[in-house]
């Protein structure tokens, strides 16, 4: 595997890219505003613009999606009403195509599981409210292809991500749901 693809170099894929730049592989990474390109050139990454709100006609043929392997990382954006989020990954899908990839990681979230006071297993996604049915309409999308693998965060904290600002402002958050949900990015 020597070329890798990040669809959304945002907060989480960023530096996904520079460290596998770092690692000795090729990175093509998208980003949806054109001014965020210079600083993934920057780093050594192959940028591409890349909005699938407003689609250039050629993207399904771009370069951008030739790769041996590619990550998925497009938040939902579901808590700001977002409502195209299945509508964007649908037609990422058909951009993709038939082309085959050795690994095709799909960034999801947690957010497919009810809030159980227990250890949740796979086996408890399921619909319990109208994000958890796009959140796992969206994983279908790109787990029925070969080499698929899903990947569900929570919690992320990193830079500009402080995890006190996820809790202002809220009651009756246990001690243990905030420390088991904290991965450090």
């Amino acid at each position: 595997m020597n070329t890798i693809t990040i669809i959304g170099c945002g907060w989480f894929g960023f530096p996904l890219a520079t460290q596998l730049v770092k690692q000795g592989f090729k990175v093509k990474a998208s980003k949806r505003d054109p001014d965020d390109l210079t600083q993934l050139q920057q780093a050594g990454i192959e940028a591409y613009q890349l909005d699938l709100a407003h689609i250039i006609a050629d993207a399904k043929h771009s370069s951008l999606f030739d790769a041996d392997a590619i990550v998925i990382n497009i938040p939902p954006g579901l808590r700001r009403g977002d409502t195209d989020y299945l509508a964007y990954l649908t037609q990422l899908k058909n951009f993709i195509g038939e082309r085959q990839y050795q690994k095709v990681i799909f960034i999801s979230t947690t957010g497919v599981y009810p809030s159980l006071d227990q250890t949740v297993t796979e086996h408890d996604a399921a619909v319990f409210n109208d994000s958890s049915d796009i959140l796992l309409q969206a994983e279908a999308i790109f787990s029925a292809m070969q080499n698929s693998c899903i990947v569900r965060f929570s919690g992320l904290v990193g830079p500009k991500r402080h995890p006190g600002r996820f809790f202002a402002g809220k009651t009756d958050v246990s001690r243990m749901l905030i420390c088991s949900k904290i991965i450090n990015s």
